[in-house]
C-alpha cells in the first residue's frame, strides 16, 4: 500500500512537473510570439512613414507638373502670336515690295491712262 501511496504521489509529482514545463514551454512560446509582433510593429510603422513621405514627394510633383503644364501652356499661345505677328509683317513688307515694282514698271500709270481713256472715250 505504501508504494502504491510513493508510486502515486510520483506519478502525481511527475504530471505536476510536466504542466509546470508545459505552461513554461507556453510563456516562452507567447513571449517569442509578442516579440514578432513588436517587430512587425516597428516593420509597419517604417513602412508607414515610407509611404507617407512618397505620398508628399509625388503631390510635390504633381503641383510642380501642373504649374509646368500650365507655363508651357502660356509660351504655347506666345509662339502662336508671334508667329502671326511675323506672318502678317511678311505680308506687309511683300505688299510694299509689290507697290515698288510695280511703281518702277509704270504700271500704274499705264492703268490709270486706261482708266482715264476708257473714261474720255465714253
Amino acid at each position: 500500500a505504501q508504494k502504491r501511496q510513493a508510486l502515486k504521489a510520483k506519478t502525481q509529482a511527475d504530471a505536476e512537473h510536466s504542466e509546470v514545463l508545459e505552461l513554461k514551454s507556453a510563456r516562452d512560446e507567447m513571449r517569442n510570439q509578442l516579440e514578432r509582433m513588436h517587430y512587425v510593429n516597428e516593420n509597419l510603422q517604417d513602412s508607414s512613414r515610407t509611404i507617407g513621405k512618397t505620398q508628399d514627394a509625388l503631390q510635390e510633383y504633381d503641383s510642380k507638373l501642373a504649374s509646368a503644364a500650365k507655363a508651357l501652356g502660356q509660351l504655347k499661345r506666345k509662339t502662336e502670336q508671334d508667329s502671326r505677328y511675323i506672318w502678317w509683317s511678311f505680308y506687309f513688307f511683300m505688299s510694299v515690295v509689290a507697290y515698288i515694282v510695280l511703281r518702277r514698271l509704270k504700271v500704274f500709270k499705264m492703268i490709270y491712262y486706261g482708266v482715264s481713256f476708257g473714261v474720255w472715250s465714253t
